[in-house]
């Protein structure tokens, strides 16, 4: 029930009236009148959304979110209360609360907020379902080999991986130059920022490679891999070679 929204509220009539407006405005509702209860259909059931509102009878709504985000932490919760104050919803978002809600709140306002969060988890299972296509066809996502040489150097890459080390990549053009930095770049620590490849082709406008403002609004091809890792080709003729480096090395 990727899409069900389960809602958690000790408060018979308010659960009721929520779970009406909700269902109206076309949402699948699950509905739990303890933490205890609601940690379980959440286990159960597999919601896309938990509302939960913060005084429940058996257990606090902060405990619940953090039950929720430590199982998965994509799933993301809503917390309501009519306790509202500015350090609990601090405390709800540093614990990765979608958002805060505070009673009374009008139907429109708790519709509005469980069709963000729906599109937001929607979002970000695209996202994880590209980078793990895009690691498949680059071939870096289980590279084997059979033979030693070929093993000496996906180990030794694996090892420079976590360094700081500028990498010099050498080899005939087609052999998996990019394919080895790819490699190196997602077993980096920097795999969270871009791998921009490519810099050295010279039917690329220089100002697209290497300024930081070649158009306003749009920065150069090195700057946007500054948060991560960029690989160049040499221009020289026949040179078959690239450097892969850590942002800030000169």
């Amino acid at each position: 029930m990727t899409d069900a929204i389960l809602l958690i509220d000790d408060d018979e009539s308010l659960r009721r009236v929520t779970e009406y407006n909700l269902a109206g405005a076309g949402f699948t509702v699950i509905t739990a009148e303890s933490g205890k209860e609601g940690l379980r259909r959440f286990r159960k059931e597999v919601p896309g959304l938990v509302i939960t509102d913060v005084k429940l009878g058996d257990m606090n709504g902060l405990e619940v979110l953090a039950a929720v985000k430590k199982e998965s932490p994509d799933t993301p919760v809503i917390v309501i209360t009519a306790f509202g104050s500015i350090e609990m919803a601090v405390k709800a978002m540093q614990q990765g609360a979608f958002t805060f809600i505070t009673k009374p709140f009008d139907r429109e306002t708790l519709r509005l907020s469980c069709e963000k969060a729906l599109e937001l988890k929607k979002l970000r299972a695209k996202t994880r379902l590209l980078s793990e296509e895009v690691n498949r066809l680059t071939g870096t996502e289980g590279m084997e080999t059979a033979n030693s040489a070929m093993a000496e150097v996906l180990m030794t890459a694996l090892k420079v991986a976590s360094s700081e080390a500028t990498v010099l990549i050498t080899g005939e053009s087609g052999t998996g130059k990019e394919v080895l930095a790819r490699l190196i770049h997602q077993n980096s620590p920097r795999k969270i920022g871009p791998m921009v490849a490519g810099l050295g082709h010279q039917e690329r406008p220089l100002s697209e490679r290497f300024r930081r403002h070649p158009v306003p609004g749009r920065g150069g091809r090195l700057e946007s891999g500054y948060a991560g890792q960029t690989a160049t080709g040499h221009p020289g003729k026949g040179s078959g070679a690239g450097r892969f480096r850590p942002p800030g090395k000169d």
